[in-house]
């Protein structure tokens, strides 16, 4: 259970469920954690993912601005130790909420751009090879970036601004 939280945390702090599991590996190849250890921290980061993006999905992105002006103020003039670090964090979700909202604001011209919606509508999820070929580019696009988070916040914006339809989003997240 202490590994799983472990995991948890480490992963919303980093907000890479990647960099958790690549550093795990490392203490366990050089002996510092056991494998029963590893197994739940990675559970645990795991987790962490999967919260992140149900904060995600939460419609509280255009409050994203209002987030780090006030956690800002906290963070900047905070007199103790523990407050100072509590706007800290609360000034990093902000950041994630304002760039999520950027970003899907940044993809409304796309709808507008007739040779990029040709582009995109090659990934049609309607038939199973449609799916299969979107899985597939999802997958290239998560080993190219190195984070999940980061292509599912992208397909989110693609899918909130009807760029792609629900099929698509669900193969590139698969």
């Amino acid at each position: 259970f202490l590994a799983v939280l472990v995991g948890f945390a480490v992963t919303g702090v980093i907000q890479s469920s990647s960099a958790t599991t690549v550093m795990v590996i490392g203490f366990v190849n050089s002996g510092v954690m056991t494998l029963m250890q590893a197994i739940g921290v990675i559970f645990g980061a795991n987790i962490g993912t999967t919260m992140s993006m149900w904060l995600l999905t939460l419609n509280i992105a255009e409050y994203g601005g209002i987030i780090v002006g006030v956690s800002s103020f906290f963070y900047l003039f905070a007199k103790k130790d523990r407050t100072h670090y509590i706007g800290m964090a609360v000034l990093g979700l902000g950041m994630l909420f304002l760039g999520l909202q950027v970003m899907s604001e940044g993809f409304k011209p796309i709808r507008d751009n007739a040779e990029m919606m040709r582009y995109l509508s090659m990934f049609e999820a309607t038939s199973t090879f449609g799916f299969v070929k979107a899985t597939i580019v999802g997958m290239l696009a998560t080993a190219l970036i190195q984070s999940s988070t980061a292509l599912i916040g992208i397909v989110m914006g693609l899918a909130a601004n009807q760029v792609i339809g629900f099929e698509a989003s669900v193969a590139l997240i698969m």
